[in-house]
């Protein structure tokens, strides 16, 4: 996580984020701690020097306007996305994904996952994008393309459904040894 522009709320949202997709999916998420990394559309699979011998991890970060090209725009609130590999004669498997949320355009969001439009929403809609799922026509859903007020942020039936079809593929092994 890269949390040098987000608001004090950051880090428990990301835990309730993460507890909620954990619930979704089965699958367990495992904190790496900080970093100073810069989501970037060019960000490789694997980055030895600084994450060691493995898969580059999971990168969250609040970054302002401009300064990460992963953003597709400056009135975007965030951006959330996976890198994937096919291993010979297997299926393409996610190893590493990015979220960058716009510490400018989300600064007026309120916390947790109450009602309205909340950043527990926003981080619930860029994981679904995390783990595979695109948006969604049903504005019912957290992956409906735009964040709609809600009574509370939470995923829809349709987003689950998706969730469990995309967590069912397993873990692609890290990357060997060269």
């Amino acid at each position: 996580m890269n949390l040098t522009n987000a608001p004090p709320t950051a880090t428990a949202d990301l835990a309730g984020a993460i507890e909620r997709v954990e619930a979704a999916t089965g699958m367990t998420f495992i904190s790496d701690g900080t970093t100073t990394e810069i989501p970037s559309q060019s960000r490789p699979n694997e980055e030895p020097d600084r994450y060691g011998r493995r898969w580059a991890p999971l990168l969250i970060a609040w970054v302002h306007t401009g300064q990460s090209d992963f953003l597709a725009g400056d009135s975007v609130l965030g951006e959330g996305g996976a890198n994937w590999v096919a291993p010979a004669g297997g299926r393409d498997v996610y190893v590493t994904g990015q979220i960058a949320v716009n510490a400018d355009t989300t600064s007026g969001l309120v916390s947790g996952f109450g009602g309205g439009v909340t950043i527990g929403e926003l981080l619930l809609h860029e994981f679904g994008h995390v783990m595979g799922l695109a948006h969604s026509a049903d504005s019912n859903e957290v992956m409906y393309a735009r964040l709609l007020p809600r009574a509370a942020a939470a995923y829809a039936s349709g987003d689950l459904n998706g969730l469990h079809v995309l967590a069912g593929g397993g873990c692609e092994p890290p990357p060997a040894a060269s």
